[in-house]
């Protein structure tokens, strides 16, 4: 990827599709870029329900796995300064062309270093919380994530499960009830997170919402 990562780094966004596009499989293997680009539909109303009673003015934002950065638009647009994470270098090209400010990290090796103190930190589907409930240190995590956030807000992803409307990362049935139960979950709620139904027609894909907000 060291070759990749210096033969991208001058290309525009408009660019980087068209070199993905021309490669067999679009280096889909380690990127989601081209998929997010080629397959999925702009999320920028989405988010701007997510946001709309919060008020992101003069305010620092950073997303933990921004995709192609709808969020960070969207946050922008509504005042912020924007930051964010994310291992995989075409998303962090593609999002750096976009005047987002990346912050080089990967928030699952520790110890994770406080990178600061955010208005609103956003994770949608970076966290794999059955990844997570096998062997991980969801503490470890979780106090890290208090520590740089004031208003945080995490829609986790699941293993693949039942297929449902064309979702196929569902968590439904016997498998939320067991997740319900799960150390992740309990560590989330341990840590002052509240459970809340997904909103955004979201609900099928990310079932829960998880909020915090500190008491600082």
């Amino acid at each position: 990827m060291v070759r990749v990562r210096e033969l991208i780094k001058d290309m525009g966004n408009v660019e980087l599709f068209e070199y993905l596009n021309s490669v067999d499989g679009h280096y889909s293997d380690y990127s989601s870029l081209y998929i997010y680009l080629s397959e999925h539909p702009p999320m920028h109303d989405y988010y701007r329900m997510m946001f709309k009673d919060i008020d992101l003015n003069c305010k620092l934002f950073l997303d933990l796995g921004p995709g192609v950065g709808d969020s960070l638009d969207v946050a922008r647009d509504m005042g912020a300064t924007t930051y964010f994470v994310d291992r995989d270098i075409f998303i962090g090209k593609y999002c750096e062309n976009k005047g987002h400010g990346r912050i080089h990290l990967d928030f699952f090796k520790f110890p994770i270093p406080v990178i600061g103190r955010f208005d609103l930190v956003l994770s949608r589907g970076s966290f794999n919380v059955d990844m997570m409930n096998r062997d991980f240190p969801i503490g470890d995590l979780m106090r890290w994530l208090v520590q740089i956030g004031k208003h945080i807000i995490v829609l986790p992803t699941w293993d693949k499960g039942e297929v449902i409307e064309g979702n196929d990362y569902t968590c439904v049935g016997e498998h939320m009830e067991q997740y319900l139960e799960s150390k992740v979950h309990q560590t989330f709620l341990a840590f002052g997170f509240d459970q809340k139904v997904t909103e955004c027609n979201d609900r099928l894909r990310f079932p829960i919402t998880y909020e915090y907000s500190s008491p600082l």
